[in-house]
């Protein structure tokens, strides 16, 4: 499991079999052809996409390469107002045909008294 971090900066990290690199979804064809067939979607202004799962940023996101398992997972932001939570949607790719769930985080009340509510 992974998680898209809010932080701006780009990564990329190589492990033996590993890969994770920042991507621009909307820069990707592969990427949006699996989400037209895990989504119903509409294009709404290049930058977000309307779903019925709610709004998708097309602007950042996340890829995690497995070269020896040959997995491919992307994990969007599902766009939220609420300042506590935050969703993603995770695409999974295999020989074995495409998986896709979302990952809710919920910050611990008490976590964000400690942290003075900073992210």
């Amino acid at each position: 499991m992974f998680t898209l971090s809010c932080d701006s900066e780009d990564i990329t990290i190589e492990q033996p079999d590993i890969i994770i690199e920042n991507i621009v979804p909307s820069n990707d064809p592969h990427l949006m052809n699996l989400l037209g067939t895990v989504i119903r979607f509409i294009p709404k202004n290049g930058r977000t996409l309307n779903t019925d799962i709610g709004e998708i940023d097309l602007t950042r996101g996340i890829k995690v390469t497995d070269v020896k398992d040959t997995i491919t997972r992307y994990s969007l932001i599902l766009v939220n107002q609420e300042s506590l939570t935050f969703e993603n949607i995770v695409i999974k790719e295999n020989n074995e045909g495409i998986t896709s769930y979302i990952l809710k985080y919920d910050a611990n009340p008490e976590w964000l008294i400690i942290n003075s509510g900073n992210f």
